[in-house]
């Protein structure tokens, strides 16, 4: 099946882009097939049914009356797996045009008929080792001001721009929702959590923590963290920060 994702893509790129085969490589990705230019990237996200999964799954545990949450839940139970994700991407694409945000590549969104393809610039990029708290804030504002939320933040999606050292949340995929105010404390708290622990063996223990542990009782010296990640979401919350 993957062998067939990934000709259907390289024959979009050929019809739509005139984007030769030969001029393609492979980036490796969990999330579906991606392939670059050296001018573009070109993501297929073509793990629908495992993200549907997954999604449903986190969204029942937040426990909410939320009708926002319910119609998330329905749409996933429709099964219109493609058509969902397209049209909730093409949103987040309308957004980062209309805000231009900092902290976020400008991307394009398109169907096909097995596949939903983004398009971002290609951008060499570096690892993020952690830190680095006000670039962080500035993408969580961002994020807000936009009104969407990525519930997949962690250390894995941010990378450092290696022409001006500027660090980028740089996935652009499924895992994004519009803004609801309890989940954006969830991603507050990953933010924190991905800028303390980014090197740890254990961040993806912490990061899951994060989801629901409000007390970061998973960690030693959690009165400790507690008291940090208050101080930083004051920080991001503050409207008036300057």
């Amino acid at each position: 099946m993957r062998a067939t994702y990934r000709k259907e893509l390289k024959e979009f790129l050929h019809n739509n882009f005139e984007v030769d085969e030969s001029d393609l490589t492979s980036i490796t990705s969990k999330e579906g097939i991606i392939l670059t230019d050296g001018s573009h990237v070109f993501k297929a996200i073509t793990f629908l049914k495992e993200r549907d999964k997954f999604l449903k799954k986190y969204l029942i545990s937040i426990n909410s009356k939320s009708e926002r949450i319910k119609t998330h839940i329905s749409l996933i139970d429709t099964k219109q797996t493609i058509l969902h994700t397209y049209f909730q991407l093409k949103a987040l694409s309308s957004s980062v045009k209309k805000y231009e945000p900092t902290k976020m590549l400008d991307f394009d969104v398109f169907l096909s008929k097995n596949l939903v393809i983004i398009k971002t610039p290609y951008v060499d990029i570096s690892r993020y080792t952690g830190h680095r708290e006000d670039e962080i804030i500035t993408l969580l504002k961002e994020l807000k001001e936009m009104g969407w939320i990525c519930f997949d933040l962690s250390p894995k999606n941010l990378k450092l721009t290696k022409s001006d050292n500027n660090l980028l949340l740089i996935d652009i995929g499924y895992f994004y929702i519009p803004y609801y105010e309890k989940l954006y404390k969830t991603m507050c708290r990953r933010a924190f959590i991905s800028m303390k622990f980014a090197c740890d063996p254990n961040v993806k223990h912490f990061l899951r923590g994060a989801n629901k542990d409000e007390s970061f009782s998973y960690l030693k010296d959690k009165d400790k963290y507690k008291d940090e990640f208050d101080s930083f979401y004051k920080k991001v919350v503050n409207d008036d920060q300057k």
